[in-house]
């Protein structure tokens, strides 16, 4: 639902939004997500940077980003420790180090953090073992405390709604920061 709600506010607000590169790439060249390894994950960190500066920049207003570092940080801790997954915890401190090198490179003003809920859809890229809630949980838990780590707690607004909800609490919130941007 992420993906469609980012894609569906900038339609919405007439702007741009950045894919989620890792997934991106992982189609386009049919990798497996237990396959990936630190040199995967550190193109990933690498492009999704690269693509959400350029869209940050070629934006009007307002950009919504579909996801940042700091979720596939999550991602690498999670997988780090999981023998189905070609990833050591050597290898997550790798990819933890690159990470730090480019989240400070732009600030969010604010975050929109997805709550998981419901059942996962597969979308036949995603590795379904990690789909249960327990799982998800961990993972969305993980992600939150890399936000308090990294200091951008504070912009957090975590949606736990259905998506015609999460979608109405973010438009509202944009028309309010557009509004005041538009007007000084």
């Amino acid at each position: 639902g992420k993906s469609t709600l980012v894609s569906d506010l900038a339609k919405y607000f007439y702007t741009d939004c950045s894919v989620e590169f890792g997934k991106e790439d992982m189609v386009f060249n049919a990798k497996l997500e237990t396959k990936l390894d630190v040199n995967d994950y550190l193109s990933f960190l690498k492009n999704q940077y690269e693509l959400t500066l350029n869209k940050i920049n070629s934006s009007r207003f307002v950009f919504f980003g579909d996801t940042d570092n700091l979720v596939t940080l999550m991602y690498a801790k999670y997988y780090a420790g999981d023998n189905d997954f070609d990833l050591s915890y050597d290898d997550y401190f790798v990819i933890e180090e690159a990470s730090k090198k480019y989240n400070f490179l732009y600030k969010w003003d604010k975050i929109f953090l997805l709550k998981p809920h419901n059942k996962f859809v597969d979308d036949g890229i995603r590795y379904m073992k990690h789909s249960d809630m327990k799982i998800r949980m961990e993972m969305f838990n993980i992600l939150c405390n890399f936000l308090k780590e990294f200091g951008l707690w504070d912009r957090v607004t975590i949606l736990d709604g259905n998506y015609y909800d999460n979608f109405c609490e973010v438009v509202n919130y944009t028309r309010g920061v557009i509004n005041e941007e538009v007007f000084k």
